[in-house]
């Protein structure tokens, strides 16, 4: 199973070095799955600025990052979407990304959802653990909009910050060993509609 590993966080802004931990993260579950195999994709909101989602379908934007995104959902059949999470919700990038892809949900003249048939990971980064379950909530129920299977193994971390140098330790070998597992397709639960 093909996996696209979707950096939801578009920090550092432009002229600062401060890292994104979203990003980072999501780095070590992509390095556990290339061990192993060679067909992981990445896609980094912050390489790859999407315009803002203002109610027209992906293909009118003609925009070139949005249908590297496009395609890049179409031919994988599970997605890792790693997930800033701030004041209680998810970072605006990761939703405006989700909306581009749908599209006007009331003016779908196929039916199909976007994500139907996929398979959905979360690894969501919270400024607090409350921001991280809460944007997993919510991140859970806008995948499970679009057709998406969910996994229920998601992983919620909240401020790095205030982790220690042995809790952040483990939190590596987890994110690791999960993408070890992605790359030998070991079965995880799922919720949602199977495609």
């Amino acid at each position: 199973m093909t996996t696209l590993f979707l950096c939801g966080s578009i920090k550092p802004a432009p002229g600062t070095d401060v890292r994104s931990a979203s990003r980072e993260l999501l780095k070590l579950v992509m390095s556990g799955y290339t061990k192993h195999r060679a067909d992981g994709q990445w896609f980094d909101l912050r390489d790859r600025p999407l315009p803002f989602y203002d109610g027209r379908f992906h293909g009118e934007y003609q925009d070139p990052a949005l249908n590297e995104l496009v395609e890049a959902v179409g031919t994988n059949q599970r997605i890792v979407l790693s997930v800033p999470a701030y004041w209680g919700a998810a970072a605006g990038g990761i939703k405006n990304a989700l909306d581009l892809l749908g599209g006007p949900a009331y003016d779908n003249p196929s039916g199909r959802t976007p994500l139907q048939g996929k398979k959905a990971i979360l690894l969501v980064v919270g400024a607090t653990e409350r921001d991280g379950w809460l944007a997993a909530v919510q991140m859970r129920t806008t995948l499970l909009a679009m057709g998406a299977s969910v996994s229920e193994r998601e992983i919620i971390v909240g401020n790095l910050r205030q982790s220690s140098a042995a809790q952040r330790k483990e939190l590596a070998l987890q994110l690791f060993a999960l993408g070890e597992s992605l790359a030998t397709d070991a079965g995880e639960p799922m919720v949602g509609t199977e495609g």
